[in-house]
């Protein structure tokens, strides 16, 4: 019962990174819009995405793509709903 527990708490682990890499590029990115022009918030979206996946890597010892899917995702959000509103 334990492993059982600790395999569901590892995958549900892993939604949660996806998630806080959709939110923290999207939010970012989101706020530079307005505040800088595209091409400087795209550069921090970017680089920010490769760094959480960085340490991610560092912390975890795994990469993971989705994580950089759920990156892009945000960024591209961002511009969308930033040249929406």
């Amino acid at each position: 019962m334990k492993k059982y527990l600790l395999q569901l708490y590892n995958k549900l682990l892993q939604h949660i990174d996806k998630v806080a890499h959709f939110a923290i590029t999207y939010g970012i990115v989101y706020t530079l819009v307005d505040k800088w022009n595209a091409i400087g918030a795209l550069a921090v979206g970017i680089l920010l995405g490769i760094i959480k996946e960085v340490w991610d890597k560092l912390r975890y010892g795994k990469f993971s793509i989705g994580d950089l899917i759920a990156d892009v995702s945000g960024i591209g959000l961002s511009f969308i709903i930033g040249s929406v509103l």
